[in-house]
């Protein structure tokens, strides 16, 4: 997903919460700074695509298939993230990586709750032949976005994520909603004290499978 196509699902999300458009499990209005990426796939992504491949009778998509005009978008970076996090500090930092790097609006990156079609994609067999895998291989290197309650650090995904980014030889960065660790912005605190006692073997997956093969 490009990084306007970023800015404008944080655009369409904040004029659903303003509006109030924008409602949880419980009917009760999602305020903006609440959002996270479970909200996002469950209440935007999959209505909307549902609704399109209805009315065009086609299989189901990705978001970025929704949204892109162009048949292929290669990622310049993949962000590792945990979908519990506030989309809104998810933004911040992808707004510091592109601020940081020089990239433009138009620059290719690899967020899986979009790139992913969240009606079912087939991983493959073995954890070489994934998306985040692959990703990872064509891309420059991975940037771990760690969010305000550091749930990025709990998810066995992320952890293989960066594992095999390191492996590969592929660049590294490490990211709060605060900017990049080991700036001059981000160089103590709560966050980069849970980096430096992160425990890969208490990592969590949704599906036991994926814990055990990782």
């Amino acid at each position: 997903i490009t990084i306007q196509q970023l800015k404008d699902v944080r655009l369409l999300l904040q004029r659903l919460c303003k509006t109030q458009i924008l409602r949880g499990s419980s009917s009760t209005p999602l305020h903006w700074s609440a959002v996270n990426m479970y909200d996002i796939c469950d209440l935007v992504i999959k209505p909307a695509i549902n609704h399109f491949c209805e009315k065009q009778d086609c299989a189901p998509l990705s978001w970025v298939e929704f949204v892109s005009t162009s048949e292929r978008q290669e990622p310049v970076l993949l962000l590792s993230h945990w979908w519990g996090g506030r989309f809104q500090d998810f933004m911040r930092a992808v707004d510091s990586v592109a601020r940081d790097r020089g990239l433009s609006v138009t620059a290719p990156i690899w967020v899986c709750t979009f790139a992913i079609c969240q009606f079912g994609e087939n991983f493959g067999p073995r954890l070489s032949q994934c998306p985040f895998t692959k990703v990872i291989g064509i891309s420059m290197g991975t940037v771990l976005i760690v969010d305000r309650d550091a749930g990025s650090l709990q998810r066995i995904w992320c952890a293989w994520e960066l594992w095999t980014t390191h492996a590969s030889g592929k660049e590294l960065a490490v990211y709060t909603p605060m900017g990049k660790v080991g700036s001059r912005r981000v160089t103590s605190g709560a966050l980069t004290e849970a980096l430096s006692s992160w425990d890969v073997k208490a990592c969590e997956a949704s599906q036991v499978s994926d814990r055990r093969q990782i």
